[in-house]
């Protein structure tokens, strides 16, 4: 039983952390994006 408690344990934490790494991530994606746009629409000012 106890095992069965630490296993389960891991894995919501191993999930946790996935989970935070891929936010991370998509937040990074964002601001690439954003900056993107940006750029895009100084051009159109041009």
């Amino acid at each position: 039983q106890e095992f069965i408690d630490i296993v389960i344990g891991w894995f919501l934490i191993f999930v946790m952390i996935d989970a935070g790494l891929r936010e991370v991530k998509t937040l990074q994606g964002q601001q690439i994006i954003i900056h993107r746009s940006k750029r895009k629409k100084l051009v159109n000012k041009r």
